[in-house]
C-alpha cells in the first residue's frame, strides 16, 4: 500500500532550491533529485513519476514549496534518476557544439553523465556508413559548412572558419586519456570541454602527446600519470568495449546520448534530450 508524502521545504530568499532536500517522512526517505521532479518507488507496475504541484509564493523573499509523491512505507525510498549515457569522440565537430548545453541539462536534471569516449570509425564502418567521398558536394557543404556554423552561432559557441589542420589527426590518445581520467576521478565533464576547445578554437592535435600532455598540465592537473594509464591495458580495454557496446546499439556518430535506454543522435536532438531527462517519451 503506497501512501501519499507531502514534504514543505520552507525557504528564505531567493532563489529556492529543493535539489539537495532530504526527505525522512512516514518511514521514507530519499533525496529530491530535481526541483521540478522525482521519482517514486514501490512495486514495478506501480512506480510512477511525480511533480511539484504547486507553488505558493508568501511575499518576495518567502516561498513554499509543496511536492506531491508517492512512496512506500515498506519499501521505503525515493530512487535517484539514472545516469545519462554519453557517445563521442573527443574530436567530433558536433559533440563540441552540443557538449556544454547537453553538460548544463544533464547537472540540471540531477543526472550525472557516464563519458563513453569510442572509436567512431571504426563503429561507422561496421553499420555500413556512405563515405564521405561518396556524397554530394552540396551536402558535405551543408553538413560541415552552413549547420555547424548556425549551431555555433545559435549556441554561443566558438567555430572556426575552417576545419583544423590537425583534425585528420583522429583524437584516440585523448579518449584514452579522458577514460583514464574518469578512472581516476577527474571531472571528465570539464575536461572533455577543454579538449574540444583547444582543438576546434587553437588547431590542437587531440593524437600528438606532447600536445595533449601541455593541455593536461595548463590544467594542474598529473599529465604523467594520465599519459601513462592513457597507455595501459584497461584504458585500451574500456575504449574497445565502449565501441563494441556503440556497434550494438547501434550508434550512428558522435554524439550520441542515452537516456534511460532511449537513443538520441547528435546535438540538434538536445531538445529532445531535455525532455526526456524530465519525462520519458512513449
Amino acid at each position: 500500500m503506497h501512501a501519499l508524502l507531502v514534504a514543505l521545504l520552507l525557504m528564505f530568499g531567493s532563489p529556492a532550491r529543493a535539489d539537495d532536500a532530504e526527505l525522512k517522512l512516514c518511514g521514507c526517505s530519499g533525496r529530491v533529485v530535481s526541483m521540478m521532479q522525482c521519482i517514486g518507488s514501490g512495486s514495478a507496475s506501480n512506480s510512477t513519476r511525480f511533480l511539484i504541484n504547486l507553488t505558493a509564493s508568501l511575499n518576495k523573499f518567502t516561498s513554499i514549496w509543496i511536492i506531491v509523491g508517492e512512496c512506500s512505507k515498506i519499501r521505503g525510498k525515493i530512487m535517484e534518476k539514472s545516469p545519462v549515457t554519453y557517445f563521442y569522440t573527443a574530436n567530433s565537430q558536433f559533440a563540441y557544439l552540443g557538449h556544454q548545453e547537453f553538460i548544463r541539462l544533464a547537472r540540471a536534471s540531477g543526472r550525472s553523465v557516464i563519458h563513453k569516449p569510442f572509436r567512431l570509425m571504426k563503429c561507422l564502418e561496421s553499420i555500413g556508413y556512405h563515405p564521405l567521398e561518396e556524397r554530394t558536394s552540396a551536402l558535405l557543404e551543408y553538413q560541415f559548412g552552413r549547420s555547424p556554423h548556425r549551431w555555433a552561432e545559435y549556441r554561443s559557441v566558438l567555430m572556426p572558419a575552417e576545419i583544423p589542420s590537425s583534425h585528420d589527426d583522429g583524437a584516440e590518445l585523448s579518449d584514452l586519456v579522458l577514460i583514464s581520467a574518469v578512472q581516476e576521478g577527474i571531472d571528465v565533464d570539464y575536461l572533455s570541454s577543454v579538449f574540444m576547445h583547444n582543438h576546434w578554437i587553437n588547431n590542437v592535435s587531440l593524437n600528438d602527446e606532447k600536445s595533449v600532455r601541455e593541455i593536461l598540465q595548463a590544467q594542474g592537473l598529473n599529465a604523467n600519470n594520465l599519459l601513462r594509464l592513457a597507455k595501459t591495458k584497461k584504458a585500451l580495454t574500456v575504449y574497445e568495449e565502449n565501441t563494441k557496446e556503440a556497434i550494438n546499439l547501434p550508434v550512428f556518430g558522435s554524439p550520441t546520448y542515452a537516456v534511460d535506454g532511449d537513443m538520441f543522435y547528435g546535438q540538434d536532438n538536445l531538445i529532445l534530450v531535455a525532455r526526456a531527462l524530465e519525462e520519458p517519451f512513449k
